[in-house]
């Protein structure tokens, strides 16, 4: 769980190394995409305030290094939302915690994963805690939306920005059998292992783009047919116009630049070459968005992607 167990992050490991190395402040915000490595990277951060034999890192031996890497350690606190947030009922007892001294006498330091999660009452009672800081307590929250935290929890933080991890570095971290799912997971471990963990996604993946290529030729009740035939959950129709999003995406990045290099989907790169329909790709992506917002608020998901496919086809002037 050190530092040096963490790939791809140089920059964000910098920064965080001299501010924890000079005076640490109390509280700290990761922010950046999921599964690219910020909780792991909060871990660390913890075994190294609270390692006696820390010089540019933990040493990762000693018992608080060791009861830290196995979730044991009584000042080291690990949030995470209990269900689809976080609750007033898992926030509230940190304010009498954080009044007593650390059971072990270095830093307590109050993990909170997802802080975006944060229900408004357990957002105003952190905030609370946070206006009167304690002596070696330090917080760190995690999240992939800052902008969904309250603007007065982030400007009590020392923001640490984390960036997407290349495919180089997630096949180190996973392995050569997720060479091709790196290149589609958008720099983020977590997508990746969730491509190899899912039989289907290659197969659902072929047939989404065989699809689109077909798109300004079918009538809608071909689209219908297809919509119909995939049998989307809420889940399945979210991957589903993940795919189209990126296919799009990829295809306007490569009509501005001609430069296969940028592209997350190339073995597509015959398709775009190909694929000569005068579409508004920038329209088109906010629709994608548009309905991937619907999904999210329970509208049908077949209902969903039938919609969003006529209003993208450029056989129709449905809006």
């Amino acid at each position: 769980m050190s530092f040096a167990q963490i790939k791809g992050q140089d920059e964000a490991l910098n920064v965080l190394r001299s501010v924890l190395q000079n005076r640490p402040t109390h509280s700290y915000l990761f922010c950046g995409p999921e599964g690219v490595g910020k909780k792991m990277t909060a871990l660390a951060a913890a075994q190294f305030l609270n390692c006696p034999f820390a010089g540019d890192d933990a040493c990762g031996q000693c018992p608080s290094c060791r009861k830290i890497a196995l979730g044991e350690h009584a000042d080291v606190i690990l949030l995470e939302p209990d269900g689809a947030s976080i609750k007033i009922e898992q926030v509230r007892p940190l304010s009498t915690l954080t009044a007593l001294r650390s059971f072990e006498g270095g830093y307590q330091v109050i993990i909170l994963n997802e802080a975006h999660l944060l229900t408004e009452q357990a957002a105003n009672s952190l905030l609370k805690i946070l206006e009167e800081p304690k002596e070696k307590t330090v917080f760190i929250l995690i999240t992939s939306k800052p902008e969904a935290i309250l603007s007065t929890i982030r400007s009590r933080c020392t923001v640490i920005n984390f960036k997407g991890l290349s495919a180089t570095v997630i096949v180190e971290i996973l392995g050569e059998q997720a060479a091709q799912a790196a290149l589609l997971a958008n720099g983020s471990v977590k997508t990746a292992q969730d491509i190899l963990n899912d039989p289907e996604f290659f197969t659902l993946r072929q047939e989404v783009h065989a699809f689109i290529t077909r798109l300004p030729s079918l009538s809608n009740a071909q689209t219908v047919e297809q919509c119909e035939l995939w049998k989307p959950n809420k889940a399945k129709a979210i991957r589903i116009l993940s795919f189209v999003e990126f296919w799009f995406r990829d295809l306007l990045i490569y009509r501005l630049s001609q430069n296969a290099e940028l592209l997350l989907n190339k073995d597509c790169l015959e398709s775009y070459q190909s694929f000569t329909a005068d579409l508004d790709l920038l329209s088109i992506l906010e629709k994608i968005e548009q309905a991937m917002s619907y999904l999210r608020q329970n509208v049908s998901p077949q209902l969903t992607l039938a919609v969003c496919f006529f209003k993208i086809s450029p056989l129709n002037n449905f809006s």
